[in-house]
């Protein structure tokens, strides 16, 4: 029978372990959202719509000349399960932290101004009419009539797992090989965060052949891994970062006012973060709060196991309801065992790979060596010590800047350049 205290310990638990899975999947849900429309700057534009799986309706925009006739690097954008569409846009938009911009449809841009063709599709369970709804949202707040009619398929939401992914990516894939075949041997997915996830599967388990692979902040390792890392060993490490005076302990009033500075933001303060009984953490105790964690990371494990977390929805301001994310999304973050670098490297696939120093979402220092200890890898890797998650100066959640994807985009248009002499 639980005591009292042992009760309260339980209930701070699982607030901190609800938060933690909210936070790893709100992040997933809104990093490629926005809102409003950007200009167009690509010289050529072909929309697309293929009757495959749950279908695929996307973009392709290339500098000019005759689309079937191109010869260059076919670049096909690659994100997260969420609900998103073809630019980068979501129903989730409005909280997020570039609520003025359309981060893919910026991105292609810059791919396509260094020389690149570029793909890009709504996400499985996005109708095709989700400009429209985009319409919608930016004048009005749609009731939940119109956010079934024209935004995300409620039914076809549900059931999306990431084999619809791979279905998209495939058909896009076969797609453009098929209609642009001259740059056929040219295919380079670009996986973001999350994205490189997908990339490995559809790899492994289809036996595509393209040309290279690109990744923006994405873990080299089973997600599996980093969810376990997220919820264990970043806390930890945060914690000991507090002590700057190398003092040798981190007391509970500096890790109380960390949060309050937002120094420590990648989830909720609860007191199972503090040291009750010594007012501190040190070496000699901080043992305790890695079981903690621990015990937490089991706990959400048991609980996405038994299913008891199903698709997550928001809500607008007028009450309706919408979806963010399928369960099949937190289900990949705690089971997918798939790594992307052994994938790679068995295909003899040349891969390169972006890393903000800041970047609290992955272990950077772990990435770095998991792509630097193999010398048979055919990889590269730039490190930005000064950016965060998907290179943005500012913060995790949040994209790179218009002018710094230019430069990303130069960078891997030589690349591309390099690895198809």
């Amino acid at each position: 029978m639980p005591t009292p205290k042992s009760q309260c310990c339980r209930d701070e638990i699982m607030k901190i372990e609800l938060s933690l899975i909210m936070k790893i999947c709100v992040f997933c849900s809104i990093i490629y959202s926005s809102i409003m429309s950007a200009p167009a700057t690509a010289s050529a534009i072909k929309e697309f719509e293929l009757k495959t799986g749950k279908g695929v309706t996307g973009e392709i925009n290339w500098p000019g000349g005759e689309f079937s006739a191109w010869s260059g690097n076919i670049i096909i954008l690659v994100g997260s399960l969420a609900y998103s569409d073809r630019d980068g846009w979501s129903l989730s938009t409005p909280s997020s932290t570039w609520a003025d911009r359309l981060p893919k449809k910026e991105l292609a841009d810059s791919l396509v101004k260094s020389g690149n063709m570029v793909a890009r599709f709504e996400n499985p369970g996005v109708r095709s009419t989700i400009k429209q709804c985009r319409s919608i949202a930016n004048q009005s707040l749609p009731n939940q009539i119109g956010l079934a009619k024209y935004c995300v398929d409620e039914f076809a939401s549900k059931q999306v797992t990431q084999d619809d992914m791979l279905d998209s990516i495939d058909a896009v894939v076969n797609y453009l090989k098929m209609t642009v075949p001259k740059g056929a041997n040219k295919i380079v997915l670009f996986g973001m965060s999350e994205g490189i996830a997908h990339i490995a599967k559809i790899i492994d388990d289809r036996r595509i052949s393209v040309a290279a692979v690109v990744a923006v902040g994405s873990p080299p390792m089973p997600l599996k891994d980093v969810t376990r890392w997220q919820f264990v060993d970043r806390v930890v490490d945060s914690v000991f970062m507090l002590d700057k005076e190398k003092r040798g302990f981190v007391s509970n009033d500096e890790v109380i006012k960390a949060f309050e500075r937002k120094e420590i933001d990648f989830m909720s303060f609860s007191e199972t973060l503090l040291n009750l009984k010594d007012g501190r953490w040190d070496d000699g105790n901080i043992i305790i709060l890695r079981k903690r964690l621990e015990f937490n990371y089991e706990r959400a494990l048991s609980t996405i196991k038994n299913k008891s977390i199903g698709t997550e929805n928001g809500f607008l301001p007028n009450g309706a309801e919408i979806p963010l994310f399928p369960s099949s999304l937190i289900e990949l973050h705690f089971f997918d065992d798939l790594d992307p670098v052994k994938v790679l490297k068995d295909k003899n696939i040349p891969s390169i790979w972006f890393f903000g120093g800041l970047d609290k979402q992955i272990n950077v220092e772990e990435s770095r060596f998991l792509l630097s200890k193999d010398i048979n890898l055919k990889t590269q890797f730039r490190l930005y010590t000064d950016r965060h998650h998907l290179l943005s100066k500012s913060a995790d959640l949040d994209w790179m800047e218009i002018e710094f994807m230019r430069f990303v985009s130069q960078d891997v248009t030589a690349f591309i350049g390099q690895t198809l002499k």
